[in-house]
């Protein structure tokens, strides 16, 4: 998960698509804040780990499952978080080993969601060859849907494939002015998700909480997370029952 620009709300996006997959899926989930600059995955989770990702980076010579286990922290049963501490950026001669790592972790889960941040960070770009899906997400404001315009084009640029670009548009609100359609037109990316502007998440954030499922965002969350796990719900008389309309093969989601 990207932001188009600060304060587009990847890390809300991406907290609440991993606490979602855990509890429409039967994998293991990690969800990794790879946002170098900000941290914020830490704070949202209410991780309680001296460690990060720099950690697991500076022990990749001698990082194994058992060793991974004592890093990260579990939120929730089949939900791993691996914060990083914020202002902790990596050498040039460390950038490498992210993919070593990430291999690594891909491994050990079924789906792995990561906060990556600002747009076509270091980090970013050290993964993006390994990136099975990027959702890019942006606010329907004119700066970071000009900002969202260019990641996808320089993006594009660097051989990442356009069908795997997502965009997700957060906070929009009941009298926007910017249509879909005008978003859509004007980024050649259709719109994958819509999130609402709500009061509720910055409440949930005060309460040490995610937004609860049932609430109206927290449904938006939902449906995201079943469409991007490939699950489909099936009603019936009133009775709704989850069924995977496939198998979702373990993924690399980033944020």
């Amino acid at each position: 998960v990207v932001a188009a620009k600060g304060g587009c709300g990847a890390t809300t996006v991406a907290c609440h698509l991993a606490s979602e997959f855990q509890r429409v899926t039967q994998h293991d989930i990690l969800l990794a804040d790879m946002d170098l600059e900000s941290g914020l995955v830490a704070f949202v989770m209410q991780a309680k780990t001296q460690y990060g990702l720099m950690d697991a980076l500076r022990n990749a010579y001698r990082l194994d499952r058992s060793l991974w286990q004592k890093m990260v922290w579990t939120a929730r049963p089949r939900l791993d978080v691996m914060p990083c501490q914020a202002g902790l950026l990596p050498s040039d001669s460390e950038m490498p080993q992210f993919r070593e790592v990430f291999r690594l972790i891909r491994s050990m889960y079924g789906w792995v969601i990561a906060d990556l941040g600002r747009p076509l960070a270091p980090i970013t770009l050290a993964l993006l060859e390994d990136l099975d899906e990027l959702f890019l997400v942006a606010t329907p404001a004119i700066m970071a849907l000009y900002q969202a315009k260019q990641f996808i084009k320089e993006t594009v640029a660097l051989g990442y494939p356009r069908q795997r670009l997502h965009l997700i548009l957060n906070r929009v609100t009941k009298r926007c002015e910017v249509s879909t359609s005008d978003v859509e037109s004007s980024l050649g990316l259709p719109v994958y998700a819509e999130i609402s502007e709500n009061v509720e998440v910055e409440t949930a954030y005060m309460e040490g909480k995610l937004l609860a499922p049932e609430s109206e965002v927290g449904k938006q969350f939902t449906d995201l997370a079943l469409r991007a796990a490939g699950v489909r719900v099936e009603k019936s008389k009133g009775w709704g029952s989850l069924f995977g309309a496939k198998v979702p093969a373990p993924g690399f989601l980033r944020s």
